[in-house]
């Protein structure tokens, strides 16, 4: 379901960028610029309408998201305090948000996932303790709520950079049951409430 999600955003995407034309680049620079108010971005959601955030809130990704490399620009978004689930919004594109979560939170191995290496391989050479490792979380009425453990999105909190990586030896896959610690269990429903496509009950 996360890989036919990409690719039915990537096609979205191409068919936005066509009737761009060849400044499309040019252009989602533009919008940036004409967002910005001072140090106060104004940013269009489709799923969460007009957002007013501090400039040095923005996250770069440098090489975009995978199946989506001309996306560079996001803002976390929580919808409500302590939730499990946050959004990665891109600024330029109001329709795209990916809902994700922290791997602290989930009931895995977390030998599995060296930070070192997750780190090197992103390109950022932040300290361990100022990175923030998640998971693409999807939620489908077929497929349930999976997260994708192979594609890890990680991000540098000092200097508001990141990146998805693709890692080669783990034994998890893009599409793993979502289950957190079982100290977190009674937040599990309301995560996936949080993640469910608008105007969906994920029940």
């Amino acid at each position: 379901m996360y890989a036919q999600h990409l690719s039915d955003e990537l096609t979205a995407q191409r068919r936005r960028d066509r009737a761009l034309g060849d400044g499309a680049t040019r252009e989602r620079a533009l919008v940036i610029q004409r967002l910005r108010r001072g140090s106060v971005m104004i940013v269009e959601s489709e799923r969460f309408g007009t957002i007013d955030i501090d400039e040095v809130d923005l996250i770069q990704f440098p090489a975009g998201i995978i199946g989506f490399p001309g996306e560079h620009h996001f803002v976390m978004v929580q919808t409500r305090e302590n939730a499990l689930v946050g959004w990665l919004q891109s600024v330029t594109s109001p329709w795209f948000a990916l809902p994700v979560v922290s791997l602290d939170v989930l009931e895995i191995d977390m030998a599995n996932f060296d930070l070192r290496d997750i780190a090197k391989q992103a390109g950022l050479s932040g300290r361990e303790e100022v990175l923030a490792v998640m998971a693409v979380l999807n939620v489908s009425a077929l497929a349930g709520a999976t997260v994708n453990l192979v594609a890890p999105i990680v991000v540098d909190s000092e200097n508001r950079t990141g990146a998805q990586i693709l890692l080669d030896a783990v034994k998890y896959s893009t599409q793993e049951p979502f289950k957190v610690r079982p100290e977190l269990e009674g937040a599990e429903a309301e995560a996936e409430a949080d993640a469910a496509p608008t105007g969906t009950d994920p029940g």
